[in-house]
């Protein structure tokens, strides 16, 4: 089957492998973690809490996130939802 689609999201969710076409030319095909590698310039992080959650909360969960990927760095912190930016540079999957 193939799934034509400009969003990198949607391709991630339901393919197992993703090619890029620009102008009508073939430009790269692998899988999604390969292709990230290559030209990715990390990950992105989204951490909804409840929207009772306090500040003190969200700093744990802030805390917590860089304790265990050092290399992050919070982007956005808004209305109880945290935005971090995770480069592949340092990360290691496991």
């Amino acid at each position: 089957m193939v799934l034509t689609t400009h969003s990198m999201e949607e391709a991630d969710v339901l393919c197992n492998r993703i090619s890029i076409i620009n102008n009508g030319v073939l430009k790269c095909i692998g899988t999604q973690p390969r292709l990230k590698q290559l030209y990715g310039g990390g990950f992105t992080l989204f951490i909804n809490l409840s929207k009772t959650s306090t500040n003190q909360a969200l700093d744990k969960v802030a805390e917590f996130v860089h304790h265990n990927l050092p290399h992050s760095s919070l982007m956005r912190s808004f209305n109880n939802k945290m935005l971090f930016k995770v480069p592949t540079k340092g990360f290691q999957a496991e």
